[in-house]
């Protein structure tokens, strides 16, 4: 197994088993995040598979745009994080969601 694939399988495994999930991943703190894809984010396959997700309007893109999460943050290679997502629900986070410090206290 390569290193590409043993990210993937890792993000896959964090997300569920659901690809979909692991490319529109919200840690964007996490150390793999910009290799969950198996694509480099200036790839013009990532950016393609970034747009088509993004322009579907799924229930999950829509729940990342009223939180301020837009198609912009997933194609570059910034620190967000400002823009961790809390999960102030329930006990744990949900796949592909992280809790503020505050929150864990």
């Amino acid at each position: 197994m390569n290193r590409r694939r043993a990210i993937y399988l890792k993000c896959l495994d964090c997300c569920g088993d659901s690809w979909k999930e692991v490319l529109i991943c919200q840690v964007f703190d996490c150390p793999l995040w910009q290799f969950r894809t198996g694509d480099t984010i200036g790839s013009a396959r990532y950016k393609r598979r970034i747009r088509a997700i993004f322009t579907k309007k799924t229930e999950d893109i829509t729940e990342l745009q009223k939180q301020g999460i837009n198609m912009a943050d997933f194609l570059t290679k910034r620190t967000y994080s400002h823009k961790i997502i809390s999960n102030s629900a329930g006990p744990s986070p949900n796949p592909g969601q992280v809790r503020s410090d505050a929150q864990r206290e």
